[in-house]
């Protein structure tokens, strides 16, 4: 499931802790938040109610859950009251606010502790920084969870990679179209990928990309860019092999720009579908495409194998 920290003041452990959280559309979920901060929230979460897709690409900033869970952290004791007044005063109504007491830990820790290594396939191990990776011949990408959708744990996410794992990527070039955090590019190059692009029209996950390619030793096969830089910079480019981890709807919007990208023999990933949409994507694609169908839970990864 996505998770968008909109604030968080904690730096030392404090001794008791009161947790609130409300669902609440997305229309209103702004006001939840000015709510919970106004009322002192040491940390604001936004998480989907319905375990929905992170982002749209269309709009990265923003959460497009509509369906939304903001979670407030406060030192206690707290008057609990002021808080249903301006919910019901901003929302015309009072929704359900869950609480539960929390005892005095150190949370930035507890935080951290709670990443774990993931094992994806035969090839890949995603380790955050702050943990050592266990003894095993599979290589090793340090993704640290953050505000950029992509550590791996997501089953769109982890259907990409582990098709990666399975594939020779040897001296290819692969484009990561909506790169997020960078793990699936980045990836692709410490499987042996040539080059590999990650493209993004959200700067902070350019920036992220960034960061974790250097992270990981592949700032030298592993190029991050905005949209409009890379398009205006590689005009005509193809390659042997596009990832487009998005959203359903958006990637029938660019089915033409991916369609183009593709070299002739090449292939492409498409995720981010859950099962009822498989029918659709594949209607705007298989003019190009033929296509192997992955799942995991409820979501999908298309594998396309061009026919030309």
């Amino acid at each position: 499931m996505g998770v968008i920290f909109i604030t968080l003041k904690i730096s030392t452990p404090l001794s008791d802790y009161l947790q609130l959280a409300v669902s609440v559309d997305r229309k209103h979920a702004h006001l939840v938040s000015d709510v919970f901060e106004s009322q002192g929230a040491l940390s604001v979460t936004v998480t989907s109610t319905d375990d929905e897709e992170c982002f749209d690409i269309a709009d990265p900033v923003e959460p497009d859950w509509a369906k939304q869970t903001l979670t407030a952290l406060f030192d206690s004791p707290f008057v609990v009251s002021d808080v249903d007044a301006l919910l019901f005063e901003g929302l015309g109504y009072n929704p359900e606010v869950m609480q539960s007491q929390l005892k005095d830990q150190d949370w930035e820790r507890s935080w951290l502790e709670s990443f774990e290594p993931v094992s994806v396939g035969d090839k890949l191990l995603i380790c955050p920084s702050w943990c050592e990776p266990p003894e095993s011949n599979k290589t090793v990408l340090t993704i640290d969870p953050g505000m950029a959708f992509g550590t791996g744990s997501h089953e769109t996410t982890f259907l990409c990679l582990e098709q990666l794992g399975k594939l020779d990527l040897k001296g290819k070039t692969v484009l990561d179209f909506g790169c997020g955090s960078g793990i699936l590019g980045i990836a692709a190059s410490k499987l042996g990928a040539a080059k590999t692009f990650g493209i993004d029209i959200d700067g902070r996950a350019v920036k992220a990309s960034r960061e974790n390619a250097a992270i990981n030793g592949v700032s030298n096969s592993f190029n991050a860019m905005s949209n409009d830089d890379f398009f205006s910079s590689f005009p005509n480019f193809t390659c042997d092999l596009v990832i487009a981890n998005i959203l359903a709807n958006t990637l029938i919007e660019l089915s033409s720009t991916i369609e183009s990208l593709v070299t002739i023999k090449g292939m492409v990933l498409l995720s981010g579908i859950l099962a009822s949409q498989v029918d659709k994507i594949r209607d705007h694609f298989e003019e190009r495409f033929f296509f192997g169908v992955q799942q995991k839970n409820d979501w999908v990864l298309l594998i396309g194998n061009s026919l030309d």
